[in-house]
């Protein structure tokens, strides 16, 4: 059980840090813990296994602020109104809505190669 949990800790140098826990944690009330998120890899034709955490699978609420990968492979962030509430719920059909900045410029670079993978074959 403990595979699935990480516990933070403070950088100085790197901000907050997420570290796997092992073995099974205690769940000290001094420290942040979460599930640890899911991931999707690809292995390319070179052999080249690209991740990027798995996307939000359900709208969040409204003002919840979520950063989509575009069909050009760029990130943007954007806000949950009740005027692109229908938009939102369709980038999130198509996997592109990730909570965090760096779980989208993942996803992106990860489409970029895949993509781009036969383009000198």
């Amino acid at each position: 059980p403990w595979e699935r949990w990480q516990w933070q800790t403070k950088s100085m140098q790197e901000g907050d840090v997420w570290n796997n826990c092992f073995p099974h944690p205690s769940f000290d009330v001094s420290y942040k813990y979460r599930r640890k998120p899911k991931v999707i890899s690809v292995t390319l034709v070179n052999g080249e296994i690209v991740s990027w955490p798995e996307p939000i699978k359900h709208i969040a609420e409204i003002n919840y602020k979520y950063f989509v990968v575009n069909h050009k492979g760029f990130v943007s962030d954007n806000v949950i109104t009740n005027d692109n509430v229908n938009i939102t719920n369709e980038y999130i059909t198509l996997g592109l809505v990730h909570s965090n900045c760096d779980a989208a410029e993942k996803h992106a670079r990860a489409l970029y190669k895949i993509n781009n993978q036969y383009k000198d074959n």
